[in-house]
């Protein structure tokens, strides 16, 4: 009888074991790739998983909190090896869009020591996809309105895109955080599905000036191809005056790109500038003769040697033209410019400066 004494403690202490729930793996509802952070990533891996089914989660809620995962776990793994219940966020047995909206309900959420998602990587110019920023005018005055289109890809650089996610961060000393920003998807996007549904996913803080973006196509194939991610609008701040940059007015920040096996793409960042219409107050004062001009014009500082003068059109592009210096002045000479309002860029020992000039 003495010998089967320690069989019957060991049965004993692993059903109390059972009993206490401590051999259930346990999960955070939307954190679906168990990072210990519930943010866009978790809807690219909702998009890989989308349609699988295995057992429901006993007692499930969408509340944030440890909820035991069901025993056994599902048949499939991602890529990095977590489960794919971890992805069904209500706990009904199915990976659907449902579970999507749970990662926004409980976006920003955090458990244990959240770890880090790997971010893209910077590719090279000429052989991966550019992510590009265009804009719907190169001038800007306070309190305009202005729209950046990003996109991906080109026709001769395709994206092999399943998802994306990425933070649009505004400065606030720049943009009117209490005018309305926004960010629009296209319609009829070039990365849809042609019969499965696409997550686009927006969530946006006011109070910070982010701007989260998820986007995850969910038929279990990437397309190769190009085209915008989205549209997005804000107003800059009336007493606005020097010049302003994309890089300084807003941040397109943690950008991952995924393919269908959650592996991150490598692209290359595009630049594009937003100017102010006035004069930037740190430079040298500028004087324009004529203006407008019909054909070429004098810059003028005062007292401060011009090094450098850059000429750019309404949508941001350089201008050919001849340009000769002569010390504190110099004599533009335009070269078949269409009419309209150009930007001079004009470099001094004193700073830089910043100025228009009408072309008729």
């Amino acid at each position: 009888t003495m010998a089967k004494q320690p069989g019957k403690i060991l049965t004993l202490m692993w059903g109390m074991l059972l009993t206490t729930g401590m051999t259930f793996a346990q999960m955070y509802p939307g954190d679906a790739n168990n990072n210990g952070i519930v943010n866009g990533v978790d809807v690219l891996y909702i998009g890989v998983g989308y349609n699988a089914s295995g057992d429901s989660r006993p007692g499930a809620t969408t509340i944030f909190e440890p909820q035991n995962l069901p025993d056994p776990l599902w048949s499939d793994d991602f890529p990095d090896g977590v489960n794919y219940a971890y992805a069904d966020c209500d706990g009904n047995g199915t990976i659907e869009q449902a579970d999507a909206d749970v990662v926004w309900t409980n976006f920003g959420l955090t458990h244990g020591i959240p770890g880090s998602d790997d971010p893209s990587m910077q590719g090279t110019p000429g052989i991966d996809p550019e992510l590009r920023l265009q804009g719907n005018q190169f001038l800007a005055s306070g309190g305009e309105q202005v729209s950046v289109h990003i996109s991906l890809g080109t026709n001769l650089l395709p994206a092999n895109f399943y998802g994306a996610s990425f933070v649009i961060i505004l400065d606030s000393t720049l943009i009117d955080l209490g005018q309305n920003f926004e960010f629009q998807f296209p319609q009829n996007p070039w990365y849809d599905g042609m019969n499965d549904p696409v997550l686009e996913y927006l969530k946006i803080d006011e109070e910070a000036g982010k701007i989260y973006v998820a986007i995850s196509r969910t038929e279990q194939e990437a397309i190769q191809g190009f085209g915008r991610l989205g549209k997005l609008s804000f107003v800059i701040i009336e007493d606005v005056v020097d010049a302003i940059s994309i890089d300084t007015s807003f941040q397109v920040d943690s950008i991952v790109f995924v393919d269908q096996q959650l592996s991150t793409l490598p692209f290359v960042s595009g630049n594009f500038e937003i100017t102010s219409n006035r004069e930037v107050k740190t430079g040298p004062p500028l004087l324009i003769m004529p203006n407008p001009a019909e054909g070429p014009f004098e810059v003028q500082t005062e007292g401060w040697q011009i090094e450098n003068i850059t000429v750019w059109n309404a949508i941001g592009q350089a201008m050919n033209t001849q340009i000769d210096l002569h010390g504190e002045t110099a004599t533009v000479s335009p070269d078949k410019w269409p009419p309209g309002i150009y930007l001079l860029e004009v470099e001094t020992k004193g700073g830089k400066a910043i100025s228009r000039i009408a072309i008729r």
